[in-house]
């Protein structure tokens, strides 16, 4: 099986606050399909609303098939 390794952008301001609040950090899939500036547009967006990302903080428990899933292995 390829193993393939995810890097996520090194200032994410809005990100690690969003971790800091709710606990977890966006979905992988969010790291690997938004760009940087959306990435931290949604998390800013989500402290603004006192809510976490309904999509992120669900996606430890949905198996979807993918090798993303093998994050929360």
């Amino acid at each position: 099986m390829q193993t393939r390794v995810f890097k996520k952008p090194a200032k994410l301001v809005s990100v690690k606050a969003y971790q800091a609040k709710f606990g977890h950090l966006p979905a992988p899939e969010a790291y690997k399909f938004l760009s940087t500036e959306e990435l931290e547009r949604q998390a800013a967006e989500a402290i603004s609303r006192g809510e976490p990302m309904k999509e992120w903080a669900a996606r430890s428990q949905n198996r979807f098939g993918t090798p993303l899933d093998g994050f929360f292995s």
